[in-house]
């Protein structure tokens, strides 16, 4: 059995700390979908398990590129670390700024919604009232139909 020198296990711990980042940083983007399009608790199950099996897939290929698919308890507590370190630090200021981020494009939309559908609005204005004037008109002669005697 062939046993890696120590230099060659500290850069395979840095490489598996920094793509521990890295996967924490995807991560993040599965968040950013969660708060913009997925709400309900099936689809953010589906969708953890469709990041956790990409992200298995990805750091399979990790490994076989950088530690020749040697798999060693280092590598899976750097990899668990570096995720981790990214998801309560930079994770967690992350999801702030796409909060506020998504809350400042609602409110540009909703302004420039309204902006545009102020013409709308003018116009229609006037045309509900007179409909509302019609309508009454014609409420009432359906009631004045309605009381007129029948002759025969």
């Amino acid at each position: 059995m062939y046993i890696d020198d120590v230099s060659v296990q500290l850069r395979v711990l840095f490489y598996s700390l920094g793509f521990g980042f890295i996967i924490g940083v995807l991560y993040d983007f599965c968040r950013l979908a969660r708060l913009v399009i997925f709400k309900k608790n099936r689809a953010v199950f589906v969708q953890d398990v469709l990041f956790f099996a990409f992200a298995a897939v990805i750091t399979f290929l990790f490994l076989l590129i950088v530690n020749n698919g040697r798999f060693r308890f280092y590598v899976f507590a750097a990899l668990l670390l570096g995720f981790c370190s990214y998801y309560c630090t930079l994770g967690k200021i992350m999801l702030g700024v796409y909060r506020r981020t998504l809350h400042n494009i609602r409110v540009f939309l909703l302004t420039v919604g309204k902006f545009i559908s102020l013409p709308f609005r003018i116009i229609m204005k006037p045309i509900a009232g007179l409909w509302k004037i019609f309508k009454i008109k014609a409420q009432k002669r359906k009631k004045i139909g309605k009381n007129k005697p029948k002759t025969s």
